[in-house]
């Protein structure tokens, strides 16, 4: 197998990175694109009483297990199987019996609101992107999604408990993320919303299958 591609989509939480890999994925196909995405990284909380998990800054890059995660990312582009571990928000911890078994592809693309902080997973990559939003629409899109049932996809939290993050969660970007733009080959504003900018992505992708190829 040709070595894959490792594509990086970073951007703040409800700017449109998951609207843009779906459409990545779409056009360039499913047989050819493996989705890891950084949700699914987090450390587990386990050990750690369940009164206490709140107190824990989740937007820090100290949440994520970043050696879990190179370890997943080099496994796909050494071209072994590896298991995308599952993450259940309502407790902090992962479900073991819940991991993904996923499995190397042309395109490896990596997604998150941190994945161009750590300098080591830059290194990984071909191709980074930042997907940019103005923060009110972050906000908004974050309010639907967080809100909405968990048998929806969505987190199953209150309206307020929302808000009341969200200083914490703005914060957290601009101060660790935001910044990260500069190691983006591509930067799309309006997220989703930008057809030209997903446009000349997959173009760009393609032209790397191709030279890969």
């Amino acid at each position: 197998m040709t070595k894959p591609i490792i594509i990086l989509v970073a951007g703040s939480s409800g700017s449109g990175k998951s609207t843009v890999v779906k459409e990545i994925i779409e056009q360039l196909g499913t047989d050819i694109c493996t989705l890891v995405p950084l949700d699914m990284l987090y450390l587990d909380q386990s050990s750690i009483p369940a009164t206490k998990r709140t107190e824990i800054n989740f937007d820090h890059p100290k949440a994520i297990d970043w050696e879990e995660l190179y370890y997943v990312v080099r496994s796909l582009q050494e071209g072994n199987n590896t298991k995308l571990p599952f993450y259940d928000f309502s407790c902090h911890t992962r479900q073991a019996d819940k991991a993904t078994p996923i499995t190397p592809k042309k395109i490896i693309i990596v997604e998150g609101i941190m994945v161009l902080w750590s300098k080591k997973l830059r290194e990984m990559a071909d191709y980074t992107i930042f997907v940019d939003a103005p923060l009110d629409t972050c906000l908004s899109r974050r309010l639907l999604r967080d809100t909405a049932p968990e048998t929806e996809g969505g987190r199953g939290r209150t309206h307020d408990s929302v808000i009341e993050q969200w200083e914490v969660v703005r914060d957290m970007y601009l101060a660790h993320f935001e910044p990260t733009k500069m190691h983006a080959h591509l930067i799309i504003p309006r997220g989703g919303k930008n057809d030209g900018g997903i446009v000349l992505l997959v173009a760009a992708i393609r032209q790397l299958l191709s030279e890969r190829s």
